[in-house]
């Protein structure tokens, strides 16, 4: 049998784009990570948990991790990850459902 992988893109805002001066307007660009969910099943809380951690870690790979030296960045990085898992939950939220009513329907 063979299985389709799935997967969620995660596309949140570029904050390298915030960096350049506010006196130029630059367009915001947007960046994507695949994050993989075929092998999960999501209708367990295990399952989402995981699912969970995987988004987490797209997120720091896309927006960066926050430091005590930039406080201005920090609040960049702090927007562009509410983003991000925002994007990741809408993409996620219909394919968790499904895996629920699969369940309560056996």
């Amino acid at each position: 049998m063979h299985t389709t992988l799935k997967s969620a893109l995660v596309a949140i805002p570029a904050f390298a784009a915030a960096l350049a001066s506010p006196a130029i307007a630059a367009p915001v660009s947007t960046s994507s990570i695949a994050v993989r969910y075929g092998d999960l099943n999501l209708a367990t809380s295990d399952g989402r948990a995981v699912l969970d951690r995987r988004i987490e870690r797209a997120v720091e790979t896309v927006c960066g991790r926050a430091s005590t030296v930039n406080i201005a960045m920090n609040a960049k990085i702090a927007d562009c990850s509410a983003a991000a898992r925002s994007a990741a939950k809408a993409a996620t939220a219909a394919e968790i459902m499904r895996a629920g009513t699969k369940v309560a329907s056996r």
